[in-house]
C-alpha cells in the first residue's frame, strides 16, 4: 500500500511539471523542481538531527515560501508538521 499524503502528491507533480511555478510569494517564486529539491535538503537535515516518521516538527514561520517548505520538508519525513 503505498502512502497518500500532500508530499506524495507534490512530488509526483515536481516530476511531471518541474518547471511550472508552484510557489508565488511577493517577488520569489520557485519552481515545482525547486520546491521539491528545498523540502528534500530539509527532510534530509532534519533526518541527520534525529527526527523520525510520526514526529512532531513544530513550525514558527509567517507566511513565507519558507513555511511551505518546512511544512513539505516534515511531510517527506513522515513527520507531523505543527504550527
Amino acid at each position: 500500500m503505498i502512502a497518500w499524503n500532500f508530499a506524495a502528491v507534490w512530488d509526483g507533480i515536481a516530476l511531471e511539471v518541474p518547471d511550472r511555478e508552484a510557489v508565488i510569494c511577493g517577488d520569489r517564486r520557485l519552481t515545482w523542481h525547486e520546491f521539491s529539491e528545498r523540502a528534500h535538503r530539509l527532510a534530509a537535515h532534519l533526518q541527520h538531527q534525529g527526527l523520525h516518521a510520526g514526529d512532531k516538527v513544530a513550525i514558527d514561520l509567517p507566511n513565507r515560501t519558507e513555511y511551505l517548505e518546512a511544512f513539505y520538508g516534515a511531510l517527506v519525513l513522515g513527520c507531523v508538521p505543527s504550527t
